[in-house]
């Protein structure tokens, strides 16, 4: 990946927004993205650059929600490219990751609102797909294949894996809004009101239990249970699909592919009545 040193982002903030920068600083990223803090005389903001599947995901899901007060997000300022490295520009958002129950609570009816807004496909916008089973299914098995392989899992845990997700029935709903990936430090919180929902890389479109199970996978409590604002978690149907373990007893893998995590334990079962294995 291009590197970006701090004179980059501050010429190319003083360019595209026309505000004069004060000081820029690296915050902490990823591999893959990197994240800049950049004062100006008219308050901080963030420069980001990522691959360019995520700012696709990113631009695309902050446009989407611009107009939707009730879906709390960093405000998209500007975007392009430079020199192929795709890069984005936010407004500054202060607060504190969610970091117990109560911020978490504050997050729920704003997610629950987010998965009320429909899309027109399936995936995630850089890579659309058809249908819900098309988005579990592809680049399971290579996905396995690279787990397997690192002696992450085994190969007998690989196959009732996929022997789940082959079993997993099918999403007749329209394809929802979905963030891909709510955990704790992407839920900005205020005191006790949520700031923003942040990072919107992986954002997609589909079954919203997919949502609360991604966030959840193999944290006791599920994530349903720490954020019962959602309106899922008011819902038996779909509480009852969400994985994850709660006091020790393995969760039922409905719906969800991240479900999968509770299948290695010897009681897992597929809607809680067939064995996965």
């Amino acid at each position: 990946m291009t590197l970006v040193e701090p004179n980059d982002v501050s010429r190319l903030v003083e360019r595209e927004l026309g505000e004069p920068v004060t000081s820029v600083v690296e915050m902490a990223g990823s591999v893959t993205n990197r994240s800049y803090r950049v004062d100006t005389g008219t308050g901080p903001m963030v420069m980001k650059t990522c691959p360019e599947h995520d700012w696709i995901n990113e631009t695309t899901a902050l446009s989407t929600l611009a107009a939707a007060p009730s879906v709390p997000t960093a405000a998209l300022l500007a975007s392009g490219d430079l020199d192929g490295l795709p890069w984005l520009i936010l407004r500054w958002v202060d607060g504190e990751p969610a970091g117990d129950a109560q911020a978490r609570r504050t997050a729920g009816p704003a997610v629950s609102e987010l998965h009320q807004h429909r899309a027109d496909h399936f995936g995630p916008p850089s890579d659309p797909a058809t249908s819900w089973a098309d988005v579990l299914h592809r680049g399971l098995d290579a996905e396995l294949r690279d787990v397997v392989s690192a002696g992450l899992l085994s190969a007998t845990d690989a196959s009732a894996v996929q022997r789940a997700v082959a079993a997993i029935p099918a999403y007749r709903g329209e394809p929802r809004l979905l963030h891909g990936d709510l955990k704790d430090v992407h839920l900005r919180t205020h005191g006790a009101a949520l700031a923003a929902l942040l990072d919107w890389g992986d954002a997609s479109a589909g079954h919203p239990i997919d949502d609360l199970a991604r966030g959840g996978a193999g944290l006791p409590p599920p994530l349903h249970r720490r954020m019962p604002g959602h309106r899922a978690a008011r819902r038996r149907r779909l509480v009852r699909g969400l994985p994850g373990t709660h006091r020790g007893r393995p969760a039922r893998a409905r719906e969800s592919l991240y479900g999968t995590v509770v299948l290695t334990e010897p009681d897992a079962r597929l809607s809680g009545r067939r064995p996965v294995r």
